[in-house]
């Protein structure tokens, strides 16, 4: 990596982008699942992409240019835990359509889906991937 740099946050996809139409892949997965830790490592830098152990910490589709020739896309993470609160109400009626506008608007070429390995899929788990597959990604 030569050149890593924060791009934008985008808060709704129509929003005209600024910046040079680039490839675009996203990283997409259930909350606290290193959505952010893997973008930082692979981005070598420690805290590019905002990592925390508190769910509902990415509110937006935040860009990350790499080398001028990719743009990484760290994506708001779903499936809370604990009884239906604020972040499940904030996920429906913001992220997931945020999210959704995202992978079927925005052009992104490919996704990376983290999912524990530790646990069979999720409900949430298994919305998303048919999702993705429904985008051809």
């Amino acid at each position: 990596l030569k050149k890593v740099g924060s791009l934008t946050s985008i808060q709704e996809v129509k929003d005209p982008r600024t910046h040079a139409k680039l490839p675009e892949i996203c990283v997409v997965g259930r909350t606290n699942a290193g959505k952010s830790s893997l973008l930082n490592h692979l981005l070598g830098h420690d805290n590019i992409a905002k990592a925390s152990s508190r769910a509902g910490k990415t509110t937006a589709v935040d860009l990350f240019v790499v080398n001028d020739k990719l743009v990484l896309a760290d994506l708001p993470g779903y499936g809370f835990k604990g009884p239906r609160g604020s972040l499940h109400k904030k996920w429906d009626r913001v992220w997931w359509p945020l999210t959704a506008s995202y992978i079927k608007h925005s052009g992104v070429k490919a996704a990376l889906l983290l999912l524990d390995v530790r646990a069979p899929p999720t409900e949430d788990d298994v919305f998303v991937m048919e999702e993705l597959r429904a985008a051809a990604l």
